[in-house]
């Protein structure tokens, strides 16, 4: 094509050159210095190379753009996919997170539940045992006091009986000391006082 231009260049200097040389053409062409039909027509053919290049190549730079278009925006859509795509992740995560921390929340609560239920039943048992010590020993106390009430009153009858007795044989030792009344004579008997001690009544438990 460069050729082709230089060769037409050449062909129009000639082409000038003969014009200058004061239009005496039919000397050119005796000499065989006029530009031949073929050189004309490989000029223009050369031409229509260039313009068939020229389209060709604005139709590649157009191509080439729309190319670019499209793969630009499919990189937009990639990229705005991507982001959807982390952003679901997140959400995901965020939401996986949260049911977590919910399910330990729910299993704490759980525990310290367990856990006050098994104090309870904890204090409940040692009220109980506690109750049945005390109700053991307030048993036994009151039967130490009943057996410790019955002594005492075995013991306060048997020192009346005792008493009781003393005071009889006191008596019978004064009347068989006393002196014999003579016959005919009747004797008068006062009787003696007796003071037996009355025992203190027995105290409530």
């Amino acid at each position: 094509g460069g050729g082709g231009g230089g060769g037409g260049g050449g062909a129009s200097g000639s082409g000038a050159a003969a014009s200058s040389g004061g239009g005496d053409g039919k000397k050119d062409r005796q000499d065989g210095t006029e530009t031949p039909p073929w050189y004309d027509q490989l000029v223009l053919a050369e031409d229509r190379e260039q313009v068939k290049d020229e389209q060709r190549r604005k139709e590649e730079e157009v191509a080439a753009q729309q190319e670019r278009r499209r793969s630009a925006w499919q990189q937009e859509m990639q990229k705005q996919a991507e982001e959807e795509r982390l952003r679901r992740e997140e959400d995901r995560r965020r939401k996986e997170i949260a049911a977590e921390a919910e399910r330990l929340r729910i299993l704490e609560k759980l525990r310290k539940e367990r856990e006050e239920e098994q104090k309870r039943l904890r204090e409940q048992k040692w009220m109980e045992q506690e109750e049945e010590v005390t109700a053991r020993v307030n048993a036994v106390w009151r039967q130490r006091e009943q057996v410790a009430r019955r002594q005492r009153e075995e013991e306060e009858m048997a020192a009346r009986m005792e008493e009781e007795q003393k005071l009889r044989a006191k008596l019978e030792e004064e009347l068989a000391n006393r002196p014999r009344i003579a016959f005919g004579v009747k004797a008068q008997v006062v009787p003696q006082k007796i003071l037996i001690p009355q025992a203190p009544p027995p105290q409530p438990p």
